[in-house]
């Protein structure tokens, strides 16, 4: 298809790229506020801000993502779904061509995937994190959001390390 420069590449890209362990058959997409039980997987859509605030989030409890391998190729079912189960880590994915065609996501938009099991932690990081780097004006816009969706959240307070902590 044109996206390595021979057949020995192409052949390292494709075994590279992960696989479930057992037969898939079928995926439900849905937000999670609608999953009546624990997702398995879960991929989320975000900016490189957002993609950020994850990594840290991670980092906070786990440490450094180390099982990244990317080559921007079947975005969506290999780097955002099957390498986070397969490894047991989130995983960051540029998304590939087809899958951004096909949702029209925007050149800014990226994924990241992670195993359903450690959602909790990845938004206990999130709020844990928010002292360290989150600017008075983005606390603000997360303050509405929390309010838009109707959810009451206290959130740390503290200034952000680069603002002189």
């Amino acid at each position: 298809l044109g996206l390595y420069a021979d057949k020995d590449i192409a052949r390292k890209a494709q075994a590279s790229m992960a696989r479930l362990p057992v037969p898939c058959f079928g995926v439900a997409t849905l937000p999670i506020s609608q999953c009546v039980r624990p997702p398995a997987s879960i991929l989320l859509i975000v900016d490189t801000y957002q993609a950020m605030r994850l990594v840290q989030a991670w980092a906070y409890h786990h440490g450094p993502m180390q099982a990244l391998s990317i080559i921007g190729n079947r975005g969506v079912c290999s780097e955002g779904v099957a390498r986070p189960l397969s490894t047991g880590e989130p995983h960051l994915t540029p998304l590939c061509a087809n899958t951004r065609y096909s949702a029209a996501w925007g050149d800014g938009e990226m994924g990241f995937g992670i195993p359903g099991e450690y959602l909790d932690s990845l938004v206990d990081g999130l709020v844990r994190t928010l002292p360290a780097v989150e600017p008075p004006a983005r606390r603000q816009i997360i303050r509405k959001r929390l309010a838009a969706a109707g959810l009451e959240m206290e959130l740390p307070e503290g200034a952000p390390y680069y603002l002189g902590g």
